[in-house]
């Protein structure tokens, strides 16, 4: 028999094969209940209902039930719990929503977003089996904030036998479900983009009660970041200035920014943005998404070796605040009998003692019976510009986008002038440069430059 933790003896409705029927039969032996599965379904699945049915702190509250670890038994027991746990009043469990936030259509507004799939679960019930020598292990169930992960009490643990299946099943990998940035699928290091869309879709959800007319964000300098979690910060950002209710600004805000990097656990880390409202009536925001990246040091340390390996100390400060664009100049070149070339030419400084790493985009297009207006404009192409720069340097680069629809003077159909989307960001760089930055961000990898 296996040690029961936390015991209160309640004993219910008899769910001795609950387990079982997540797992295959590998022989006759496997349909009799085994220490873990009695566990599971005598006190651990009791408990749980009468905490999440009665306890006043998870009224109302979305519970989601993942995986702590990528074994098949340990999603067999999320399985199980998610089984006998649903449809039960009081208790609303959180599911994942399935659409990719990348192919969902831009918007220019937020009250265009389906913001019901965005909120997150407000609880984790976290699952894990461990194993301990060739037929024992462990099993560790674990309630806890979302937002505090260090913060929960509420725990159940189980020691003992694993049966024949069980031991079969702890030493399978278990199948991966698409990532969409929860705790059960978080975000790979090579989807920044998709992780983007989905953070500022939820906090753009978040703020969206709380827009009359317009909201206005303060974004303050922040901590470096790592470079995934910079990039993908700032691709957010990038994207939440599209939308016409949602004025960035230095001043005068409704809200100041925050970003905060947290361990979840070993590999996996929770990327917030925080909403601070400055005026009243306005309530608190915050959005969530999930990466899971090994092999990282966090928070970073203060000093690092270069290519000799020689120490020195890593920069402070966001990067963008030490880098200077100017629109040198904006043309356009027909290129052929319905078509444009769109160049960009800027002029890019470093004022820090570091060496930056860069890149922006920009989006070409044209613009309907050539109205220069934003509801006449249709997107037809992308150009990028990216690179690194010294300490003190200035480089001049220019920004190429070929193949926009240019049709002026056109005999039959809609007049077409081909236009750019966005250039306000290299023209007033200081205050609107978030509308076409991808990411700056510090080139750590030689240390400085000068």
């Amino acid at each position: 028999m296996g040690d029961y933790i936390n015991s209160r003896g309640i004993v219910r409705v008899g769910l001795a094969l609950l387990l079982s029927t997540c797992l295959p039969a590998v022989d006759a032996v496997a349909a009799v209940p085994s220490s873990l599965s009695k566990w599971l379904s005598k006190q651990t699945v009791p408990e749980l209902r009468e905490r999440l049915e009665h306890y006043p702190r998870y009224q109302g509250q979305r519970i989601a039930i993942v995986a702590a670890r990528d074994d098949a038994l340990s999603e067999a027991l999320v399985t199980s719990l998610r089984r006998n746990l649903q449809n039960r009043a009081g208790i609303a469990l959180w599911q994942p929503g399935t659409t990719n936030p990348a192919t969902a259509a831009p918007a220019s507004t937020i009250d265009a977003l389906d913001c019901n799939s965005q909120s997150g679960a407000d609880y984790t019930l976290q699952v894990s089996a461990s194993p301990r020598g060739s037929d024992r292990g462990e099993v560790s169930i674990l309630l806890l904030p979302t937002n505090q992960p260090a913060a929960g009490d509420d725990s159940w643990h189980w020691k003992g036998k694993f049966s024949r299946a069980e031991q079969e099943y702890i030493k399978r990998t278990a199948a991966s479900m698409p990532a969409n940035g929860s705790l059960a699928a978080p975000w790979q290091d090579q989807e920044i983009g998709v992780a983007a869309h989905s953070l500022s879709r939820e906090f753009a959800c978040a703020l969206r009660p709380q827009v009359k007319t317009h909201i206005a964000l303060h974004w303050p300098a922040q901590t470096v970041l790592p470079g995934l979690f910079a990039d993908t910060i700032n691709t957010s950002r990038h994207l939440l200035g599209s939308y016409r209710e949602l004025a960035q600004v230095s001043e005068n805000a409704d809200y100041e920014v925050s970003v905060e990097l947290q361990r979840f656990r070993e590999d996996t880390w929770q990327l917030w943005l925080i909403g601070t409202p400055l005026r009243a009536p306005l309530l608190p925001v915050q959005a969530v998404t999930y990466f899971q990246v090994t092999d990282l040091d966090w928070p970073m340390p203060s000093t690092a070796a270069n290519r000799n390996g020689q120490a020195y100390s890593l920069p402070l400060g966001e990067a963008v605040d030490f880098i200077d664009v100017e629109m040198l100049d904006a043309t356009q070149r027909d290129s052929g009998r319905a078509s444009a070339e769109l160049e960009v030419t800027l002029r890019i400084a470093n004022r820090a003692d570091w060496a930056l790493q860069y890149s922006f985009t920009l989006s070409g297009g044209h613009f309907n019976h050539c109205i220069a207006d934003p509801a006449y404009y249709r997107h037809d192409g992308y150009g990028q510009v990216e690179g690194r720069i010294d300490a003190g340097d200035s480089v001049v680069r220019r920004l190429l986008i070929s193949g926009t629809e240019h049709r002026p003077t056109a005999t039959f159909g809609t007049r077409k002038c081909a236009g750019f989307r966005d250039l306000d960001g290299f023209e007033d760089f200081a205050d609107r440069g978030y509308k076409v930055t991808d990411f700056v961000r510090w080139d750590t990898s030689g240390g400085m430059t000068k």
